[in-house]
């Protein structure tokens, strides 16, 4: 899994989250991803959410975007034990 941080002018900061889901997995894939969304989402500064799945199965890449409205709050909620289980 890879993570990135985002910044933009826009006043809210984003967490990216990126996966390569092999197909046998896709299912429990979208199983986790939105219990993940569900728990940002309860969380103090959460904003919005993304989830970008691909458009073809050759680059099984998909992408979650959480936005936060500081990056204190993105901070808290990433090393939070809703976020790690």
């Amino acid at each position: 899994m890879s993570q990135a941080a985002l910044e933009p002018s826009s006043g809210w900061v984003g967490l990216v989250i990126s996966e390569i889901v092999r197909t046998d997995c896709i299912e429990e894939y979208r199983t986790w991803s939105a219990g993940i969304c569900e728990a940002a989402r309860k969380a103090p500064g959460f904003r919005a959410r993304q989830v970008i799945e691909p458009r073809d199965e050759s680059m099984p890449e998909y992408l979650i975007i959480l936005k936060f409205d500081t990056r204190t709050n993105m901070d808290r909620w990433h090393e939070s034990a809703e976020c790690r289980s």
